[in-house]
């Protein structure tokens, strides 16, 4: 769930690893998630308690015109086109868990982690609520990590019941539900 250091733990890996001289990326469908859930708000809708009236296919037409990725260098340029601090503030947090519960775009954005993986020449660790489940079902290796609910809230500076929404909303999901 949220909180958990996935991320952190991910670039710690990454690091080890290429310095060992392998060649390694890291792929992050939560980041892709989050950009998504930021374009419907830049875009598309004022608030979270609108996010009924996202248009998946606008959002995913939006995220090609601006060439939006998972591996680092694009998720560097999502975040230049996004406002400092928006990718994790509370409103996108909640929205993220509505972005993510939309078929077409847990399609696309499962398509493009399958994509970058098999365009890559090495080893690639995959951050991402579904990505052993759903993603990658039969990866060699799969990590599950969680914190409580209280710590991932004093590690994000997110409302403990922000991040009680939406890990329940991820936990319940009709598609590609948040499970070990």
């Amino acid at each position: 769930g949220a909180g958990c250091g996935k991320t952190t733990q991910i670039k710690r890996l990454k690091l080890l690893l290429e310095h060992d001289g392998w060649p390694v990326q890291a792929v992050s469908s939560g980041n892709m998630f989050r950009a998504l859930a930021m374009i419907a708000r830049l875009f598309m809708i004022d608030s979270p308690e609108r996010a009924s009236e996202i248009s998946p296919d606008d959002l995913i037409r939006i995220a090609l015109d601006y060439h939006l990725g998972f591996r680092e260098e694009q998720a560097a340029f999502a975040a230049n086109l996004i406002p400092n601090g928006f990718l994790r503030d509370p409103e996108t947090v909640v929205l993220v868990g509505h972005v993510s519960m939309l078929p077409e775009v847990r399609e696309y954005v499962t398509l493009r982690v399958q994509d970058a993986v098999s365009e890559f020449n090495g080893i690639s660790l995959i951050d991402g609520r579904d990505g052993g489940t759903v993603v990658f079902p039969d990866a060699p290796l799969k990590l599950w990590m969680t914190v409580s609910d209280e710590e991932a809230a004093e590690r994000t500076g997110v409302d403990i019941e922000v991040i009680r929404a939406r890990n329940e909303l991820d936990r319940n999901r009709g598609i590609a539900p948040m499970i070990p």
